[in-house]
C-alpha cells in the first residue's frame, strides 16, 4: 500500500505546485493622492484590475483618450464627471508605457503613462491640481479621509514612543496637522471651540475644515492631541502659520496659543 499511496502523493503535489507556479503574485493595491505639475505621473496597472482616477473637476471626455496604438491592451476607457477608468485586458510587456491623456473641462491637459508593476497595482488614484478653486466645495469624504489618515500616524507613533509636538500632511487639495494641548485650568475640562489658522505674516485666515480632539475634552491639567484639517497650505516650508486655539466656553485659550507650522 504504500508504494502505491507515494507515487500518488507526490504527483499531487507535484500537480499542485505547478498551478501555484503559474499564478501570478499577488499585487499590493495602492490608494495615492497626486498633485498637477505639468509633469507626467506613471500610474501602476494589473490585468483585469480597474484603476480609478478621480479629478477635482470636470472632464472633458471627448478630448481624453488612451494612446493604445492598436494593440486592444485595455478596456474601453469609461469616463464620469470628474473620475476616469483604466481597466488592462492583460499585462503589460516589461517596458511598454501606455500614455493617457486627461484634458479638463477648462482645457487643461494632464498627461499619465501607465505601465506595470511586479509587486504593486493603484487602484485608486485621487488628482488635485496645486491651486484648487476656492469655490470648490470639499468633498466631506476626502476631508473624513484625511483626519482618519492623520490621526493614524499619531497612534502608530504614539505606540512608536514618537512623542512629537506637530506634524504636517497634505493630501490632494487638503492639508492636515496634529498638535499636543494642554488644559492650563486647575479647576474644569477644556473643549475645543473657536479654531483658526492664520498667516503669521499679514494675518490672512485659512479655513478650518473639520478638527477631531483625543480625549473629546481634556481634563484639568490635562494633554491630549488635537487634529486640524484645512485647505491646503504651502508645500516648501516657507511660509508660517499660526494655530489659535479658544475654549467652548470662550472664557480662556488652550495652549499652545500660537503653534508655528
Amino acid at each position: 500500500m504504500t508504494l502505491r499511496v507515494m507515487p500518488i502523493l507526490a504527483m499531487c503535489l507535484s500537480a499542485v505546485g505547478a498551478v501555484e507556479a503559474a499564478q501570478p503574485m499577488a499585487k499590493k493595491p495602492r490608494l495615492r493622492a497626486v498633485t498637477v505639475s505639468g509633469g507626467t505621473e506613471e500610474v501602476r496597472v494589473a490585468p483585469r484590475t480597474a484603476t480609478r482616477l478621480r479629478f477635482d473637476t470636470a472632464l472633458d471626455a471627448v478630448r481624453t483618450r488612451l494612446e493604445d496604438d492598436g494593440h486592444a491592451h485595455f478596456e474601453p476607457l469609461l469616463v464620469g464627471n470628474g473620475f476616469l477608468v483604466v481597466t488592462p485586458r492583460e499585462e503589460l510587456p516589461h517596458g511598454e508605457r501606455v500614455s493617457l491623456k486627461v484634458v479638463l473641462s477648462d482645457g487643461t491637459e494632464v498627461p499619465f503613462v501607465l505601465a506595470r508593476s511586479s509587486s504593486e497595482v493603484d487602484v485608486q488614484v485621487r488628482v488635485s491640481r496645486s491651486a484648487p478653486t476656492p469655490s470648490l466645495a470639499p468633498d466631506a469624504r476626502e476631508v473624513a479621509l484625511l483626519v482618519s489618515e492623520v490621526w493614524a500616524a499619531r497612534l502608530a507613533e504614539s505606540r512608536a514612543g514618537f512623542e512629537g509636538e506637530r506634524r504636517l500632511f497634505h493630501a490632494g487639495g487638503l492639508s492636515g496637522f496634529v498638535v499636543r494641548v494642554r488644559d492650563p485650568e486647575p479647576s474644569r475640562r477644556w473643549e475645543p471651540g473657536d479654531v483658526r489658522v492664520r498667516h503669521a505674516e499679514g494675518g490672512e485666515e485659512v479655513e478650518v475644515l473639520a478638527l477631531r480632539m483625543g480625549p473629546v475634552s481634556l481634563p484639568p491639567g490635562g494633554w491630549g492631541w488635537l487634529v486640524v484639517i484645512t485647505r491646503a497650505l504651502p508645500r516648501d516650508g516657507r511660509a508660517r502659520f499660526e494655530l489659535q486655539l479658544r475654549g467652548r466656553s470662550g472664557a480662556f485659550l488652550a495652549p499652545p496659543e500660537g503653534v508655528a507650522l
